[in-house]
């Protein structure tokens, strides 16, 4: 009997493994935690009932999976060139900054000049409010950039935690005496992350990359052409990753203008339009920032009813009749 134990106990370990192939490999680990962590933080910020949404520091629990999942693309089964390429040459990571605005180490405040404690803060980092030198104590923040307008003063906080909720210490900040405003926020420097070998997209040079991730899709980007306003050229691969990361499928290779595929009017109140699409639309499916599926649109149509969504950050993925997939995002006031 006690060998008949032993035999479906090894049998259940081996089968334990055999179904659960997700891993993390050793680079992705040394370098795509931070960015597996911003990805963390767009799920976790762009879903208010996001059991995370008030915690600061992100559990490794949110980051893990994505890091599982960026491992079983890096590792191309398939020996895809382009992934190779998207892991080495082009070394494509996640933006903060650009497309989805994603808060993480920078906090912004309004407070009044006559506030007995804010000289002290500015010059030592020491204010003798309680409540606010315990703020930067507990996550290290310190003031980076002080300037006055009109009778208040404003701060520009910054933390070297690599990346942590700074959303869910909003309301900490405005407990304070003396603060009138505080804004989480990123800089715009943040946009500039394309660091790869020299790129060009339709003669303008490649400044700035993304992941962005619906479901198990992820969607590996570069941007190029007056990124400092916008970015006008987008190259874009997507790559789907089956849950248990054994199957990986690069589904689309995308190199467009921007403008050529639009949605608008953007923000948009009740209908959006959807133009130039070439091919013909299978169907078309609204995703929330949290990746969650919001609404599917089953026809050929390139008016769509958003009336009923709440106003937020929204995601539209487009598949065409051959299977082609693009994503653009749009904003529902």
């Amino acid at each position: 009997m006690r060998r008949l134990i032993l035999f479906f106990g090894l049998f259940f370990c081996f089968h334990t493994v055999v179904i659960s192939q997700c891993s993390v490999n050793s680079f992705i680990e040394d370098n795509y935690t931070q960015y597996a962590k911003f990805l963390a933080l767009r799920e976790i910020q762009g879903d208010p009932t996001d059991p995370d949404f008030d915690n600061p520091i992100v559990p490794i629990s949110r980051i893990t999976p994505y890091l599982e999942k960026l491992s079983a693309i890096y590792e191309n089964p398939n020996a895809v060139p382009i992934i190779d390429l998207i892991f080495g040459d082009y070394s494509i990571n996640v933006n903060p900054e650009y497309i989805f605005r994603t808060p993480y180490n920078r906090m912004l405040l309004a407070i009044e000049t006559s506030a007995p404690w804010l000289d002290d803060f500015i010059s030592t980092g020491i204010s003798g409010n309680a409540a606010m030198d315990d703020l930067v104590a507990t996550y290290g923040f310190y003031v980076d950039e002080n300037y006055v307008v009109g009778s208040n003063t404003h701060l520009e906080l910054r933390t070297d935690m690599d990346a942590f909720n700074i959303n869910a210490l909003e309301d900490e900040f405005l407990t304070v005496d003396h603060v009138l405003i505080a804004f989480p926020d990123v800089s715009i420097h943040d946009r500039f992350n394309y660091d790869g070998i020299p790129l060009t997209i339709n003669n303008e040079n490649v400044e700035a990359s993304d992941i962005t991730v619906v479901n198990n899709s992820y969607t590996f980007c570069l941007f190029a052409g007056d990124c400092p306003a916008g970015c006008l050229y987008a190259e874009c691969w997507t790559v789907e990753v089956s849950e248990d990361c054994a199957t990986v499928i690069l589904l689309n290779i995308t190199e467009s203008n921007i403008g050529q595929l639009a949605v608008f009017p953007n923000p948009a109140q009740d209908i959006i339009h959807i133009h130039g699409v070439t091919s013909e639309i299978k169907n078309i499916l609204i995703y929330s920032v949290a990746g969650l599926l919001m609404h599917t649109v089953p026809l050929n149509s390139e008016k769509i009813n958003i009336s009923n969504l709440q106003s937020g950050i929204y995601f539209l993925e487009i598949i065409t009749a051959e299977g082609n997939k693009q994503i653009q995002k749009f904003i529902k006031h």
